[in-house]
């Protein structure tokens, strides 16, 4: 009975913890890309899970640890931050020109974020993911030179 009580609070305690963070919710849109964004902030630093498509023609999931590296006051309502962080990514391909083959790789994230006063932000950024192709003869996934195209991200915070 006392384990339970314990599980039982911890779980509440925890749950309470997750909700006071700030998340945002929103797409992340480029160059053939269009992709569910998901951010979940701790402190100055915030998680990023994307999942969507490229072209149409494959299935990707990334996610990143980023670090808010610098805030810089250019207006005096909304608050402007400059982002970068790390982490994975993969998914799978079917283009018709191609066997399908899936990859998974290394993922990086530059951004310049601008959240207004009211719940909404928008950003625009870009993430690299540089890894193996697996399947299809294998080689590098990497896409070049889109990798280094910038995306616009348009979230709503909650």
């Amino acid at each position: 009975m006392k384990r339970l009580l314990i599980i039982t609070l911890s779980s509440i305690l925890s749950l309470a913890a997750l909700n006071a963070q700030p998340r945002s919710l929103g797409g992340r849109f480029g160059y053939g890309s269009q992709e569910l964004s998901y951010q979940h902030y701790v402190r100055d630093q915030f998680i990023q899970f994307d999942f969507g498509t490229a072209n149409f023609k494959n299935i990707q999931l990334h996610a990143t640890y980023n670090w808010i590296i610098a805030n810089p006051a250019w207006t005096t309502k909304g608050n402007w931050y400059l982002y970068g962080g790390a982490g994975i990514g993969g998914g799978y391909s079917n283009n018709k020109d191609q066997n399908p083959y899936g990859f998974i790789g290394i993922a990086g994230r530059l951004g310049l974020e601008y959240q207004f006063e009211f719940p909404l932000s928008l950003s625009i950024d870009f993430r690299p993911l540089i890894g193996p192709k697996l399947g299809d003869g294998g080689g590098l996934y990497d896409k070049w030179p889109y990798i280094f195209l910038p995306c616009l991200g348009v979230k709503y915070l909650f």
